[in-house]
C-alpha cells in the first residue's frame, strides 16, 4: 500500500483539482452569473467532501476487505471489481448526503436547483439532479479508485521487488559459507599431519573468520577495514600451509579505509587468488592488493600469479556469485572485471564512492 504522507499528499493534489475543476466548470456553464466568496466556500466544501467520502468509503473499505480476505484479492481483476462496486457505494453516498451550503446566485429550490442570472432562470427537477450527480461521481469516483489501484500496484510491486532482491542476496551469502567451510577444513585436515599447533592455531583463526561471517551475515555492506582485517586472518591461515610459496603485497590507500562493499567480497577475490592461483605454481608467487580512487567511484584490484592449467570453474562460481550480489546492491553503477596477461590474473571491483 502507499506510504501515509504520500497518499496524504495525493488526496491534497485531487482535492485541488476538484476545486480549480468546480471553478472552471462553472464559469464555462453559467459566465453571466456572479461569483461572490461564498461560491468559492461551496466549491471548497463539495471537493473536500469528495475527498473525505474517497478515503473512508472507497480507501479505509478497500484496506480492510484486503487484509481480511488476503489471497483472495491478490488478483488485479478482483481488486478493480470491489473498487467498482466501492465508487458506486461512494457515488451514492456523495448523493444522499448534503452538505452545508451557502447562498449564492447559484441557489438551491425543494424541487430542484434554480439558476437566477439576466437571461433568465433555469432549473432542474430533483430527481433528475439526484440521478446526474450520482452518475457523474460514479465515474468520478472510480477514475479516482482506478488512479488508487495504479499507484498502489506499482508501489507494491516495488516492495515485492525490494524483497525478492534482498532474498536473492540472502541466498548468494549463504552460498559463500558451505564453500568457505569445506576449503577451510581441507587446509585443516592438511596440517594435522604436519604440524598439530599451527592446526590448532588455524582452528583459532578459523573460528574468528566464522565470528565475523555470522556477525556481517544481516549486513549487506562492510567497511574495507573491517574486510581487510578478516582477510588477513585468512592469509594467515594459508601463509601456515603454504609457507613461502605464498607473498603478500597490500597498498591500501588510509582515505579509503572506511569505503562500502558487500560482506566477503575481497574474502572471495583473495580467496580465487590462491586457490586458483598460488596453490597450483610450484614455486608459488605474489598476491597484489591494491585501492585507488577514480572520480564518483574506487577501484579493488587483485593481481595474482596465472596457471593456464588450473581448474578455474570454482573462481568462475565465486566471481559470478559476487557479480550478482554487486548488481542487485548497487545496479549498474558496480561492476567486477577481470582480465589475464603476462601469466597474471587480475580482479577488479569498481563502486561508487560515498555509498
Amino acid at each position: 500500500m502507499l506510504v501515509p504522507s504520500l497518499y496524504y499528499l495525493l488526496q491534497f493534489v485531487v482535492f485541488c483539482c476538484l476545486c480549480v475543476a468546480g471553478l472552471i466548470s462553472q464559469f464555462l456553464i453559467m459566465p453571466d452569473v456572479q461569483f461572490d466568496l461564498f461560491f468559492l466556500l461551496n466549491v471548497f466544501i463539495t471537493s473536500f467532501k469528495f475527498t473525505l467520502i474517497a478515503h473512508f468509503a472507497i480507501r479505509f473499505i478497500f484496506k480492510k476487505l484486503n487484509n481480511r480476505l488476503g489471497n483472495k484479492l491478490r488478483k488485479k481483476s478482483a481488486q478493480a471489481v470491489l473498487l467498482v462496486v466501492l465508487s458506486m457505494f461512494a457515488a451514492i453516498i456523495y448523493t444522499v448526503i448534503d452538505e452545508p451550503r451557502f447562498d449564492t446566485a447559484v441557489g438551491g429550490t425543494s424541487s430542484g436547483i434554480k439558476v437566477n442570472s439576466g437571461n433568465g432562470d433555469y432549473a432542474i427537477n430533483k430527481n433528475q439532479q439526484a440521478i446526474l450527480e450520482t452518475s457523474a461521481m460514479f465515474v468520478f469516483f472510480t477514475l479516482w479508485s482506478t488512479c488508487y489501484l495504479v499507484v498502489t500496484g506499482r508501489r507494491l510491486e516495488q516492495q515485492m521487488q525490494l524483497k525478492l532482491q534482498e532474498q536473492q542476496l540472502e541466498n548468494l551469502k549463504a552460498q559463500i559459507n558451505p564453500h568457505f567451510l569445506f576449503n577451510s577444513m581441507n587446509t585443516i585436515r592438511a596440517l594435522i599431519y604436519e604440524d598439530k599447533d599451527k592446526a590448532a592455531e588455524v582452528i583459532t583463526q578459523l573460528s574468528e573468520l566464522f565470528r565475523y561471517n555470522l556477525s556481517s551475515a544481516n549486513k549487506s555492506t562492510v567497511t574495507l577495514d573491517d574486510e581487510l582485517t578478516i582477510c588477513q586472518r585468512y592469509l594467515a591461515i594459508e601463509k601456515s600451509r603454504l609457507g613461502e610459496r605464498l607473498n603478500i603485497e597490500f597498498e591500501i590507500s588510509p582515505n579509503l579505509s572506511h569505503v562500502q562493499l558487500p560482506s566477503m567480497a575481497l574474502f572471495t577475490l583473495l580467496e580465487n587468488a590462491v586457490k586458483h592461483g598460488i596453490a597450483p605454481l610450484t614455486k608459488g608467487g605474489t598476491i597484489k592488493l591494491t585501492t585507488t580512487r577514480e572520480q564518483e567511484y574506487w577501484l579493488l584490484t587483485v593481481t595474482n600469479p596465472f596457471c593456464a592449467l588450473a581448474n578455474v570453474d570454482g573462481a568462475k562460481l565465486g566471481l559470478d556469485n559476487l557479480r550478482q550480489r554487486l548488481t542487485l546492491m548497487f545496479g549498474q553503477s558496480a561492476c567486477i572485471n577481470t582480465r589475464k596477461y603476462d601469466n597474471e590474473y587480475q580482479a577488479v571491483i569498481k563502486i561508487p564512492y560515498g555509498t
